[in-house]
């Protein structure tokens, strides 16, 4: 791998990159000004700061992933943001399970601290380059939400986390874990025991997080069971998108083909969604509006 070789990461990135060391200094050792804040609101009106990288910035962070994240491992019960990984296939392996433990990491992102992520990259790397390093995926300290990066440094800070927690609870109970980001999922065929969210709650706290209580819910097949937006179907043995969302969606693609109402991409967004999902659902929607949709505005 080449960062056993002499060159440092920022003279690899000039290289690569086709800029110079000192352009590329100028912009991340002021990265808190590259950066534009706005915020984004949950379904209870709950605002989320979120960070955009300028281009430059999602240019370097974007190599960054490519040339040294991507050679560090992540847990094979992290379903979020790698390659081969989907919000699909993170349901999918709950689908056969009756019962589910759902629970929330409470500020996630603004949770990883510098050290953390300096010591994914402690045995490799020399002071220098992990300054480098450091400089181009955080802010004030912080990994920043809306970043190139921040979710797979996150999910190589949670290593360790992830392969303990599993080992921990298999001492407890025979459960499925998952994480997708924030979001934790358990699950079992037996009824979920309460020492399974003690030890959660212990671990987090270890690795220098919180959970969340306030998200934090037990379902099982006689009540509606929903993983990070998708639902489980109890009667069809498969996972979708629920069906009143999927009537609400067939609903807005009407009026804005009939009236114009409505945000196009905000539609095009959930068809997007809910063709991850379910694929067949997709094509029965297109389907059925293909005569409203002769110009491709939404399919």
């Amino acid at each position: 791998m080449w960062r056993k070789q002499c060159m440092t990461i920022l003279e690899k990135m000039s290289r690569d990159l086709g800029l110079s060391e000192k352009y590329i200094l100028s912009k991340i050792n002021r990265s808190y000004i590259f950066y534009s804040k706005h915020f984004t609101y949950n379904k209870r009106g709950k605002k989320r700061e979120v960070y955009e990288p300028s281009a430059e910035l999602k240019l370097f962070q974007t190599w960054v992933n490519k040339n040294i994240l991507v050679h560090y491992p992540v847990s094979i019960y992290a379903t979020a943001y790698e390659d081969e990984t989907s919000i699909r296939k993170n349901a999918y392996r709950h689908k056969d399970s009756s019962y589910i433990l759902h629970t929330d990491i409470r500020h996630f992102f603004e949770s990883i601290t510098f050290k953390q992520v300096s010591e994914i990259f402690r045995n490799d790397y020399s002071e220098e380059d992990i300054q480098t390093i450091l400089k181009i995926v955080m802010l004030n300290g912080k990994v920043p939400t809306g970043s190139i990066t921040a979710p797979r440094i996150a999910n190589r800070v949670m290593y360790d986390f992830d392969e303990e927690l599993v080992d921990e609870l298999s001492k407890i109970q025979k459960v499925i874990y998952t994480r997708y980001a924030d979001d934790i999922v358990i699950s079992s065929e037996e009824y979920i025991r309460e020492d399974i969210l003690q030890k959660i709650i212990e671990l987090l706290k270890k690795y220098g997080f919180e959970c969340n209580k306030d998200k934090t819910y037990y379902a099982n097949k006689r009540c509606r069971r929903n993983i990070t937006g998708v639902v489980l179907d109890n009667n069809h043995d498969s996972i979708s998108i629920g069906w009143r969302r999927y009537k609400d969606l067939k609903l807005k693609i009407y009026k804005y083909l009939k009236y114009g109402d409505g945000n196009k991409e905000s539609i095009r967004g959930e068809l997007a969604f809910l063709k991850g999902i379910n694929g067949n659902k997709y094509l029965a929607i297109k389907n059925h509006y293909k005569d409203m949709d002769l110009n491709g505005d939404i399919f």
